[in-house]
C-alpha cells in the first residue's frame, strides 16, 4: 500500500483548490496486468467537468546529466536516469514533463522498451549556454601534387550560468568519408572518447557553476583537387 494525494483540476479562472487529502490506494500485480485499487470512497462532483484523482506519488532518485551535440542544436537537454524503476509500477503511456517548474511538454513510455535504467529527456535548460564555431586562424587549405588538403578546427564554448555545477555529456564528430578517394586525417579531439567506427566523440566532464569550457576538434580532409568538395 502507498499513499497517494487526490485533488480536482482546475480552470485558470478558479480559485486554487484546498490541500488534498491522502488516499490509501492498493496496488495488485498480475501476470498480465496491474491494478490499482482506491480503498476508501472519492465523491466526484456530477457538474460535467473533468477531475484528476492522484493515486500514487513518489520521490524517486535519479542521476542526472546534460546531452549535448552543438553540431546539430545548441540546445542543452537534462536527462534523468532511475536505476530500479521496476518497484514504482509504473504502465506505459502519455507522461506530462516539467522542469523548472515550467510544463516541457511530453512523451511517450515504452516500459518494456527499459532496462535496468529508465532514461528520460526533462526538458532544455536556457541556463546552459552553448556555442560551436570555426577557428579560422586554425584552418587552411594547401596543395600537394594533384591532391588537395583542407583543415578545420570547431572549437565548442559552454558556460554554465546555473548556480549549481552540471555534470555534461557532449557530442562531435569526425567527417566519414564515402569514397576511397577522400581521406580525413584526425588531428586531434581534445581528450574526448573517440569511436573509430562512428566517428564519434565524447567529452563526459563536470561544469562548476559561473565557469567556462572549451573542446577543439580537428581534423583534415585530403582528396583530388579535380573534384569539388565542400569540408564542414
Amino acid at each position: 500500500v502507498v499513499t497517494g494525494y487526490g485533488g480536482r483540476r482546475q480552470k485558470r479562472s478558479r480559485p486554487k483548490p484546498e490541500k488534498p487529502k491522502p488516499i490509501p490506494v492498493a496496488i495488485e500485480k498480475q501476470a498480465t496486468s496491474t491494478e490499482f485499487e482506491i480503498e476508501i470512497p472519492y465523491t466526484i462532483p456530477s457538474d460535467n467537468q473533468p477531475y484528476d484523482v492522484h493515486m500514487a506519488t513518489y520521490e524517486v532518485p535519479a542521476d542526472y546529466h546534460y546531452a549535448l551535440v552543438p553540431k546539430l542544436s545548441k540546445a542543452a537537454y537534462l536527462i534523468a536516469e532511475i536505476t530500479d524503476w521496476s518497484q514504482y509500477s509504473l504502465l506505459s503511456g502519455k507522461a506530462n514533463l516539467f522542469f523548472k517548474g515550467t510544463y516541457q511538454g511530453d512523451t511517450n513510455l515504452d516500459m518494456e522498451a527499459f532496462e535496468d535504467t529508465l532514461s528520460l529527456s526533462v526538458g532544455r535548460d536556457e541556463d546552459l549556454i552553448v556555442k560551436r564555431e570555426r577557428v579560422r586562424d586554425r584552418s587552411s587549405t594547401s596543395f600537394l601534387g594533384s591532391n588537395k588538403t583542407v583543415e578545420r578546427s570547431w572549437q565548442t564554448t559552454l558556460r554554465n550560468t546555473n548556480d549549481y555545477p552540471v555534470d555534461l555529456i557532449v557530442e562531435d564528430q569526425y567527417p566519414i568519408p564515402k569514397d576511397d578517394d577522400i581521406k580525413v586525417i584526425q588531428l586531434g579531439h581534445d581528450g574526448g572518447k573517440l569511436d573509430e567506427e562512428t566517428g564519434k566523440v565524447t567529452w563526459s566532464f563536470t561544469l562548476p557553476a559561473g565557469q567556462t569550457a572549451e573542446r577543439v576538434l580537428k581534423y583534415a580532409v585530403r582528396y583530388p583537387k579535380k573534384r569539388r568538395l565542400l569540408v564542414d
